[in-house]
């Protein structure tokens, strides 16, 4: 999303409701930008208890253009009046680049009740969005972060995807590779004591035990190669979030060629 600071204009629209109490309406209205996120705060007032409400926002360019943004969350169906109430605009899942002024349209309906009258238009506020700053991120390299998960499974992958619950491969991958070693320390030792024994009995025993736990070496070691062969796919394949690359960088092209005579060849590229 590109980053820049950007006025919004906020136009509410709030569907009249008739009470013979008072008219609901929406007040206290702020916003703040939080990442790719456009966080929306409002109140519904003059409510009677048990009274449902629709929300509707909508996003709109200063000239009028309708943005086609439908990623909203939070207090939107069967919403019951109060203050705190909280939508949030996730602007990156819409892919939406922000490079003009906008304003906010809401609609509010209550469930149950006919609207006896148009929208009336407030009056349109102008003001720079409050920005929460985030921490900074600096752009990883992906031949590094592969490097980095050879090394740790999970490190590498986790930094990519800033996900630091890659980092649980890792500690199994390192777990079953100690175990698949100290399980080869005990098939060993058995099958040490197997070439000493003096009965036959003894030597079966201790054969018997040596192959179950070179078995069970081997087991260990199949999973921590497999912990580690996912973790550097991944590393290959996941998107870096860190930088403004939009897609995997893991590229492959096959081709069949028969250009030199009476050959075949296969080649395969692959590109990250």
């Amino acid at each position: 999303m590109k980053s820049r600071s950007f006025l919004v204009l906020f136009l509410f629209f709030i569907d009249i409701i008739c009470y013979s109490q008072g008219v609901a309406n929406i007040r206290d209205i702020d916003f703040s930008l939080v990442g790719s996120k456009l966080i929306i705060t409002y109140e519904i007032a003059n409510y009677h208890t048990g009274d449902k409400f629709n929300i509707t926002p909508e996003i709109h360019k200063a000239a009028g253009d309708k943005i086609n943004a439908v990623s909203f969350t939070g207090d939107l169906k069967e919403v019951s009046g109060g203050p705190d109430k909280k939508i949030i605009w996730d602007i990156e899942k819409d892919n939406i680049i922000l490079d003009d002024d906008i304003y906010i349209v809401i609609a509010g309906e209550m469930i149950g009740e006919p609207v006896v009258n148009k929208p009336v238009e407030t009056q349109k506020i102008t003001q720079v969005p409050t920005v929460v700053k985030q921490k900074e991120l600096k752009t990883v390299s992906r031949t590094a972060c592969f490097f980095e998960s050879l090394i740790f499974p999970g490190w590498g992958s986790g930094r990519l995807t800033l996900k630091n619950v890659h980092l649980v491969k890792g500690f199994f991958g390192y777990g079953v590779m100690i175990g698949s070693l100290l399980m080869a320390s005990k098939a060993n030792a058995s099958f040490d004591d197997y070439k000493s024994a003096n009965t036959s009995t003894d030597r079966d025993k201790y054969y018997n035990e040596a192959k179950k736990s070179n078995t069970i070496s081997k087991i260990l070691a199949g999973s921590a190669a497999v912990v580690w062969s996912v973790d550097l796919i991944t590393v290959l394949a996941v998107k870096n979030k860190t930088g403004r690359q939009s897609s995997a960088g893991l590229s492959i092209r096959i081709g069949y060629s028969l250009a030199i005579e009476n050959t075949h060849q296969f080649m395969c590229k692959i590109n990250f």
